[in-house]
């Protein structure tokens, strides 16, 4: 089941940042009526591999989407941008900045929101930044499927690439990552061993001896190869023809 199904649907759709028809951003919230919103986007582009996908689902109390004005550094021109903050996520600042202003969407603007509704089928498994919940979700994904043990492979090479991307951009929390990566190796590593246990059982039911084929005749002609029949119809034909004779002698006595 994609991640997320319960916010990310169209109906929930809010806003949007960069070109409606060059991949945007897509943003979603649940208002819950008591003060709380569930919220959170789905990123199409972005030049971090890891961070394309769908962001995490959270509810909170404080969430608010701005726009706000801000200095570039390297145009040196004041640009609006859009901004997140969650007092219960990161107090005293935003938690997310995007690369360009959002765009509101109202609930009854369908033209807008065609375009918008293409990001859920594009992207429906959560961002690999997050990434326990991410290979939780692809293990139950592709567990059924034939090249589970392919997937699994791939799944250890993303989470030494995604360990290595955020330990280079936040080198303090190197030990936090690491760990990261180790339990989700774990995860890993507990679905192959199961993998080689169901290989060794299903081995061990295929090498079973056919106890049926046992009780046959160590003659059947079913379990002997052509020569051996033939030597086998030869001795028998030598035998009736022995016993033939006897019984000719036993005649004339």
């Amino acid at each position: 089941m994609p991640y997320g199904d319960e916010l990310y649907k169209p109906e929930n759709i809010v806003a949007y940042t960069g070109d409606i028809n060059n991949n945007p951003s897509v943003y979603f919230q649940i208002d819950h009526g008591n003060g709380d919103i569930t919220y959170g986007h789905i990123t199409q582009d972005h030049k971090n591999k890891f961070n394309i996908g769908k962001e995490e689902v959270r509810r909170s109390d404080s969430y608010e989407l701005k726009n706000e004005m801000v200095y570039n550094k390297e145009t040196k021109l004041n640009e609006l941008r859009s901004f997140e903050y969650d007092q219960n996520r990161k107090q005293g600042t935003h938690f997310h900045k995007s690369r360009n202003p959002h765009i509101k969407v109202d609930p009854n603007d369908f033209d807008t929101k065609v375009k918008l509704v293409e990001a859920i089928s594009a992207c429906k498994e959560i961002k690999p930044k997050y990434l326990e919940q991410y290979v939780k979700n692809r293990i139950e994904e592709y567990k059924n499927t034939s090249d589970f043990e392919e997937k699994l492979d791939e799944m250890n090479t993303t989470i030494e690439e995604v360990t290595a991307k955020y330990v280079q951009k936040k080198p303090k929390n190197k030990l936090k990552y690491e760990a990261r990566e180790q339990r989700c190796k774990e995860l890993i590593l507990q679905e192959k061993t199961a993998l080689q246990k169901e290989k060794i059982a299903k081995e061990k039911v295929d090498k079973k001896p056919d106890l049926k084929a046992m009780s046959n005749p160590v003659n059947s002609s079913s379990q002997l190869s052509e020569s051996q029949k033939s030597q086998l119809q030869s001795a028998q034909s030598q035998k009736d023809q022995k016993q033939s004779k006897d019984n000719k002698k036993v005649v004339k006595l």
